[in-house]
């Protein structure tokens, strides 16, 4: 069995990641050296010896081929569908063996995009090393906080588990002239959306294609209504949930890759 300098090179940039992050206290757990799964490394993050109870994926790549004139790059295929589901955010780091440098960028936040690139850049100031490990932490630390806060608000407003919404999800609220309060959610790869509620004449979140939704012309309805699965919406109501599927239609068409 031959072993090819890539490799080596390969192995070198996840090595000097993971000796960093353990240098520093934080919990390293190389998730397989064999195949490219898109995340080489899971890091829990510690402060004062204790942990956060914030974890971050790592994307460790290592040479030459990940070089540019003025900067590096990560590329995305075959992993964007993973990083968008995933229930952590996704870091970038590429390794110059030339340096012995590491360079980082936040994967997660790219491929959000409508149209993600096929190489994410990552740039050369963009420096971990142990003068940087600190504000790189705070940085994903926030990162992490922002995205939970905003599920857990969402969760709290309609009465549903935080633990619903991953990071990949389109999300949105809107609260109606009675004061009631809807999130819609759809998630990446799902032909169907979610609605969540707080009607009390329903018991549960109605989960709805496009196809689904009904137009009610009747005689004795006097203003338009549109009706999804069994819960009647007002002409407000529709206009957001129209809006809320055409921003999040590009996350039905993402497909496992």
């Amino acid at each position: 069995m031959t072993v090819t300098a890539s490799e080596i090179t390969g192995k070198d940039g996840i090595n000097t990641c993971k000796a960093l992050f353990e240098h520093h206290g934080h919990l390293v757990q190389e998730i397989s050296s064999s195949a490219d799964h898109g995340e080489d490394l899971l890091v829990v993050f510690t402060k004062g010896g204790n942990r956060t109870g914030d974890s971050v994926y790592v994307q460790v790549k290592s040479g030459p081929s990940y070089k540019r004139k003025t900067d590096y790059f990560i590329p995305t295929k075959g992993h964007i569908d993973f990083w968008r589901k995933s229930n952590a955010p996704v870091f970038g780091v590429v390794y110059d063996p030339d340096t012995k440098s590491l360079y980082w960028t936040n994967i997660t936040g790219y491929v959000q995009a409508k149209d993600p690139p096929a190489r994410i850049p990552v740039g050369p100031t963009s420096v971990l090393s142990d003068s940087t490990m600190s504000d790189f932490v705070d940085e994903a630390i926030e990162y992490i906080a922002k995205k939970g806060n905003l599920h857990k608000a969402l969760s709290a407003l309609v009465g549903v588990d935080a633990k619903l919404f991953d990071y990949g999800d389109y999300v949105s609220y809107f609260v109606n002239e009675f004061g009631e309060k809807m999130v819609f959610q759809q998630k990446v790869g799902n032909e169907s959306a979610v609605l969540y509620h707080t009607d009390a004449l329903i018991d549960s979140p109605v989960i709805f294609r496009k196809t689904d939704i009904k137009i009610d012309y009747s005689l004795f309805n006097p203003d338009r209504t549109y009706v999804v699965g069994n819960w009647i919406l007002g002409t407000e109501e529709f206009g957001w949930l129209v809006a809320s599927m055409k921003a999040s239609n590009h996350l039905t068409r993402v497909k496992p890759r």
